[in-house]
């Protein structure tokens, strides 16, 4: 690990674990290292998991968007990188790279980030002080996200799966991970679909929080090559935690 004045880096290679079938990386493990990252990111200036407990304080992820030129396998060695350019009151943009050993890119994400007050669960507003020194003074160029995503279909789900939140499904901010939503989403599909295509394109938004003992309905809608899921309490359609599009090629 290390820091320099455009952003903060890991050396990791890609472990038995983390892969899937096809013996490259399983998507939820992508998102998994970057937000490890980004949270090993915040412990180097200071802001470590005792901090934000004691502080009653967390980053809530809200959106993703993760573009991927290929899919690294079993034992390969990459550097990923994350860095932040810009706060506002409440949130944070936070940009990631990851790189072969040879320097070739495996992909770029965006996302934002949300302060919240972890005994109300409502967002936060921490000081400038406490902000700043996420921020990169020369951070990598990246083009804006706006996180855009394809309108559900008017139409009956292609798949649908129903599932409940148990405990090792759960963060320390006491709700659903970030990558299982991934998890759920691509155990939607057919196995012929997964193994015959390949994710290069992947947008979420975060909607409500998912905690554990949630029933959730996961629907997914095919429109060519990609996939659209939202996820819902099993119990009220209304209550939307998530909602994600992927594109496969």
């Amino acid at each position: 690990m290390g820091m320099t004045e455009s952003y903060y880096y890991q050396d990791v290679q890609v472990d038995y674990a983390q892969v899937d079938s096809k013996r490259t990386m399983r998507p939820s493990s992508l998102v998994d290292a970057l937000q490890s990252l980004a949270v090993k990111h915040s412990d180097a200036i200071g802001y470590d998991l005792d901090y934000f407990e004691r502080e009653h304080m967390g980053w809530m992820l809200t959106n993703w968007h993760i573009r991927v030129s290929r899919w690294p396998g079993e034992g390969e060695s990459l550097r990923i990188s994350t860095w932040c350019d810009q706060h506002g009151r409440v949130r944070a943009d936070r940009d990631f790279r990851v790189v072969d050993k040879e320097g070739g890119t495996v992909c770029y994400a965006s996302s934002i980030w949300v302060n919240i007050d972890t005994e109300r669960r409502r967002p936060n507003r921490p000081s400038a002080d406490f902000l700043d020194p996420y921020i990169f003074p020369k951070p990598l160029p990246l083009a804006k996200e706006d996180y855009a995503m394809p309108a559900l279909p008017a139409r009956e789900p292609d798949a649908v799966m129903e599932t409940m939140v148990t405990r090792r499904d759960t963060d320390t901010n006491g709700h659903t991970n970030n990558a299982v939503y991934i998890d759920w989403a691509t155990d939607t599909l057919s196995d012929a679909f997964y193994d015959g295509h390949t994710l290069s394109d992947m947008v979420v938004a975060y909607k409500k929080e998912c905690r554990r003992g949630d029933r959730v309905r996961i629907a997914s809608w095919r429109e060519g090559t990609t996939i659209l899921s939202q996820f819902t309490a099993l119990d009220d359609p209304a209550c939307v935690f998530g909602i994600m599009s992927m594109t496969w090629k």
